[in-house]
């Protein structure tokens, strides 16, 4: 069905058209006027603008959704014919469903378009037609005769793993990945003196940075400085571009639209579409980047008719100027729309109804704003167009794709809870780093500097994803000054795997945050002459309040950016986003003028504003910013940190520097462990040897939280970088004198924590926490290794065990094995005479046992200790767990030694202890160890006793089945090796007979093919012969099995039984696909 309202306003006529497969119906409404007042105009045009800050307008915002309905309402009685044609339309769209509805709106003229078309709602109705059609669109007079095929691009990322996924499910190979992405070309400017004010500097919708690279949609930005930087763009664009997003500032100077570039140069509106339409794209965003919400209107209404007759069939704009976080919002959907597979004209309806949703925004004020953003999405449109064939894949929690695609090429950086966009600035500042980089003749190295709380750390991250974005840069590396004062050799040895420094090197970015320059600063400029010699970028970020004037004169290789504090309207904007407390916000009534009284330090105002939201009063909120020197040598955080320090409790303070060396510790863990673990919990007994009172840590972890030692982080609270850098570097004062008494105890209380999180994860499979623990085992090993050392054993192997279920389970299990051969080797060999408990002995040789299992390196145990052992052994008098253990542990040594001899006897004890006290399955076990030993020393007779004393004292009749079935094919392979067929047979034959569980037709079967052809009956040896060779076939070894043991077996029944006879019954055998062995 499609519903079409072309205008003739020349004549003041409208025409309405409704089409479906029976009929047309077709009417006209003479002497047509628009609904709209002044005042409904006004107000929609102020809602969208001044209104979003706060500031004074006619608009009352309550009255957003119901001004804007009732003007649908208007619109739709407006065109209900004389006939009431439209109400017979609605109702065949009701009959068929509004799903199926394709709805133009057809005019040339600016005027027209200019009228919030997309809230029109026909009469009768209550639906939003650009809400629940399946299409409503804007076109112009002669793009609407025009009719145009579809285009589908059947574009399609998907990764390697969701591919291994799909065929794991269907049980398919899987076909190779593809990356096939929506290309979308970014078209940015910020010049600093745009003439209607301060734009705020955002960038794509986050949508779109949650796509790209490796998602569904690869963005290329490209901020333009000059009409040649606007060229270059466009001829640098080698595949093809789907989407040019254009996010630009537009004026009209006369009757002419004009474009601002970064250096304030100003071009024709026309040239940029005439360069844009060489790529031919699908489609066209445009920012609202105008000084009206009449500018908005009437340029996106040109824009239409010339880009569609340039061969651009798609423009998306907006109805109304307004924010671009608030255009950010919307366009956010819309690529989540077109990422899901929609055709755009749905997009942009599914975008509308998502929209429609959101009946509130909090962005820019203290208090919620009723605001409906819904009507503002406008889509002209003469082509169908569908970018992707399927829906794309969406990152999972804290995967956003952006980070994600370039995580292997960032080193050095701290990921965690950072966000995107931080402040209006940081985009803007990293473009235009980028941009001195790039230009002919442009530095390599650029300065950063500026007060603290700019947001200059931010920035460099910003710059780093849009270097690599925008394929700039190989890799980012982030070297914090904070941490250590890295030198040239330093940094060659930490990058020396990834990058290679020489002639022609492929271009990196070397970031160097927190420096302090000084004239005397010989290392840093060594390192800078070094990267400069092989032409890499760097970027060196600094305090203006740690640059002296003689340094800035040495500086000659810079390029400096001066990082500039936010205006009084992107501040407001960026203040509403905290959401502050009430109490703050009435104390502090012009938020403006705080900006001012901290220097515009956003970093010690967000600090302020969580601090206030606890435990401050507004008298302490005021005495620290009162007590912080902003033209003091030392930083403001510094300041503040030493502030919140002298406030602290001295049981805070004692607790907080315990935790200062911890790497990446996730507080909550030890919350867990310290106030649900009563008062037997490691937490308790640290409280005393730290001689302070015991409260809930609970208690203590809020206050610093409260007070910016710690934040929160995706998986829980952790001490901040900051934070630890000044606990364990800046903090003045005598340290923790007790700390080093206290080690052994604070350890217990970490693999407490670790104990209880490790067997919730290994219960409840939660992968991120799994991969947290997991990448932090370095540090649970030096806790854990305490424990060892301290001889703290029973609480050393609960954590071991239940972390171990971990690491197994990701296949980390030999790093264990090294990890326990490590603890031995470092610790003296222990002896049955030594002052162990039975217990911290049988701990001992558990970990022992572990590091005999490695595969890495050669533990090598001394004669005296097996000897001891082994006398041990013979003198034990009962069987015991600690029996049990050192019996495993000499078994292991009897076959890395091969003195079957020496060991033979010592297990012969063990199993008549085994068998006294009708322990069978270590019986079993231990005799199948004295058999092999016999048949190892050569003597066949008594090792086929030891099988015969099993088969004859053992109740196998009482057993599982499966132990019978265990015991009984062990004995027969070992008679098939000693060639003693007939016995072999007889033991297959019970069991076969038997009620032996599937698991084990294989292995039965593999043996009795051994039979089969150890005695010449090679044709019934072939059928399971023909199935290996299947299963290697399969499994592509068919190359490398060549040589093996079956392809001798095979060679072997070929020659025996004739070549022609082995083909023919090797094709009854293997699939039609498997081609027949061949020697």
């Amino acid at each position: 069905m499609k519903l079409i309202i072309t205008d003739n306003l020349e004549s003041n006529r409208i025409s309405v058209t409704f089409s479906d497969e029976q009929q047309v119906i077709s009417y006209h409404i003479d002497d047509f006027e628009m609904p709209s007042s002044k005042n409904f105009t006004r107000a929609t045009s102020e809602c969208y603008g001044p209104f979003l800050y706060g500031e004074k307008c006619e608009f009352k915002g309550d009255n957003t959704a119901a001004n804007i309905i009732q003007f649908g309402h208007k619109l739709g009685d407006s065109l209900l014919g004389e006939q009431f044609e439209l109400n017979a339309i609605r109702e065949i769209i009701e009959e068929v469903g509004y799903q199926h509805l394709e709805i133009k709106i057809v005019s040339d003229d600016a005027t027209f378009h200019a009228q919030l078309w997309e809230s029109i709602i026909l009469p009768g109705s209550n639906y939003v037609l650009s809400t629940v059609a399946k299409r409503f669109s804007r076109v112009t007079r002669s793009d609407a005769a025009a009719e145009e095929s579809a285009d589908h691009w059947a574009l399609n990322v998907t990764s390697a793993l969701t591919q291994e996924m799909q065929a794991m499910q269907s049980g398919g190979q899987a076909p190779e990945p593809q990356n096939d992405p929506l290309n979308v070309l970014h078209l940015i400017a910020r010049p600093e003196n745009a003439p209607f004010g301060d734009i705020e500097s955002y960038m794509l919708p986050r949508q779109a940075f949650e796509h790209c690279g490796g998602r569904s949609i690869a963005i290329t930005s490209c901020s333009l400085d000059s009409v040649e930087s606007l060229s270059n763009a466009i001829a640098a664009q080698a595949g093809k571009v789907h989407v040019v997003h254009i996010d630009l500032p537009i004026m009209l100077d006369g009757d002419t639209f004009q474009i601002m570039l970064n250096n304030g140069q100003t071009v024709a509106w026309d040239t940029l579409l005439q360069h844009i339409s060489q790529l031919a794209p699908s489609l066209l965003i445009i920012e609202p980047l105008t000084a009206s919400s009449e500018i908005t209107k009437h340029h996106l209404t040109y824009t239409a008719n010339k880009a569609m007759a340039l061969g651009m069939p798609n423009v998306i704009g907006f109805a109304e100027k307004t924010d671009v976080s608030v255009a950010a919002e919307c366009l956010d959907e819309v690529y989540r729309k077109i990422a899901q597979g929609f055709e755009l004209g749905q997009a942009v309806v599914e975008s509308r109804k998502t929209l429609q949703q959101n009946n509130s925004i909090h962005r820019f004020t203290e208090a919620p704003l009723t605001l409906q953003y819904w009507p503002l999405l406008v889509l002209y449109s003469h082509k169908d167009v569908t970018f992707f064939a399927s829906p794309q894949e969406f990152p999972g929690p804290g995967e956003g794709g952006f980070a994600t695609a370039h995580l292997n090429n960032l080193y050095g950086f701290d990921l965690q809870g950072w966000r995107l966009l931080q402040t209006p600035w940081q985009q803007t500042a990293a473009h235009q780093i980028l941009n001195r980089y790039q230009n002919d003749g442009g530095n390599n190295s650029v300065l950063l500097h500026g007060p603290s709380g700019l947001g200059k750390t931010a920035t460099a991250y910003t710059l780093a994803f849009t270097a690599l974005k925008n394929h700039s840069v190989e890799n980012v590396f982030y070297f914090d000054y904070l941490v250590h004062n890295y030198s040239l050799e330093d940094v060659k040895h930490m990058v020396t795997s990834v990058v290679k420094f020489e002639e022609g090197a492929a271009k990196n970015l070397f970031i160097f945050d927190h420096v302090s320059l000084s004239s005397n600063n010989t290392q840093l400029h060594a390192l800078l002459e070094y990267l400069e010699q092989y032409q890499q970028y760097s970027l060196v970020i600094s305090s203006s309040s740690c640059v002296s004037n003689e340094a800035f004169s040495q500086l000659e290789q810079f390029e400096c950016v001066k990082a500039r504090p936010l205006s009084d309207r992107q501040f407001k904007h960026w203040f509403a986003l905290q959401n502050c407390t009430d109490s703050f916000t009435e104390y502090f009534l012009e938020p403006t003028r705080l900006h001012k009284d901290v220097n515009h330090n956003l970093w010690l105002i967000a600090r302020l504003n969580a601090w206030s939201q606890g435990c401050a009063s507004h008298y302490e909120v005021e005495s620290l910013v009162n007590s912080i020197d902003f033209t003091s040598t030392l930083s403001v955080e510094e300041q503040y940190l030493s502030y919140q320090w002298n406030s602290l409790e001295p049981a805070s303070q004692k607790l907080l520097q315990c935790l200062a060396n911890e790497h990446n510790l996730i507080l909550d863990m030890l919350q867990v462990s310290a106030d649900g673990s009563g008062k037997d919990s490691a937490y308790h007994a640290l409280c005393k040897h730290l001689d302070i009172p015991h409260q809930p840590f609970a208690t203590h972890l809020n206050n610093w939280l409260e007070r910016g030692f710690v934040d929160t982080q995706p998986l829980g609270r952790m001490l901040t970088a900051r934070a630890k850098y000044w606990l364990n570097n800046d903090l003045s004062g005598p340290e923790s004198a007790v700390l080093p008494k206290v080690i052994p105890v604070y350890s217990q209380w970490i693999c407490e924590a670790l104990n209880m999180v490790s067997k919730h994860v290994s219960a409840k499979e939660n992968q991120q926490l799994m991969r947290y623990l997991i990448n932090e085992r370095g540090s649970w090993a030096k806790h854990m290794e305490v424990l060892w050392t301290n001889r703290d054993l029973a609480e050393f192997i609960q954590v071991k065990q239940s972390f171990d279920a971990i690491l197994h389970k990701v296949g980390l299990a030999e790093e264990s094995y090294l990890w326990c051969k490590k603890l031995i080797d470092e610790s003296p060999e222990l002896f049955p005479t030594d002052e162990y408990s039975d217990q911290q002995t049988y701990i001992w040789l558990s970990v022992l046992l572990s590091a005999m299992k490695g595969t890495e390196g050669t533990l090598e145990l001394s004669e005296e200790f097996v000897q001891a052992w082994g006398q041990w052994i013979k003198e034990a008098t009962a069987v015991s767990p600690l029996f049990s253990i050192v019996c495993r542990v000499l078994e292991v040594e009897c076959h890395r030694q091969q003195q079957w001899e020496q060991f033979v006897s010592v297990f012969s004890i063990a199993m008549a202890h085994y068998q006294e006290e009708k322990l069978w399955a270590d019986f079993v076990h231990t005799a199948k160890v004295v058999s092999s030993c016999y048949f190892k020393m050569g003597d066949v007779t008594r090792s086929r006793e030891v099988e015969d004393a099993v088969l004859a004292l053992v109740p196998f009749n009482e057993a599982p089945a499966d132990f019978k079935t265990n015991a009984y094919i062990d004995i027969a392979a070992n008679r098939i090796i000693r060639e003693e067929y007939d016995c072999a047979q007889g033991l297959l034959d019970e069991v076969a007979n038997s009620n032996a569980s599937d698991r084990y037709t294989a292995l039965i079967e593999g043996l009795q093919s051994d039979i089969h052809y150890a005695t010449q009956q090679y044709e019934k040896a072939l059928p399971y012969f023909c199935k290996l060779w299947e299963r290697q076939h399969l499994m592509g070894q068919h190359e490398r099995m060549q040589d093996d043991a079956l392809q001798q077996r095979l060679h072997s029944i070929s020659e025996a039984i004739g070549h022609d006879k082995f083909t023919a019954l090797s094709r009854q055998y293997l699939a039609q696909d498997t081609p027949t062995p061949t020697f």
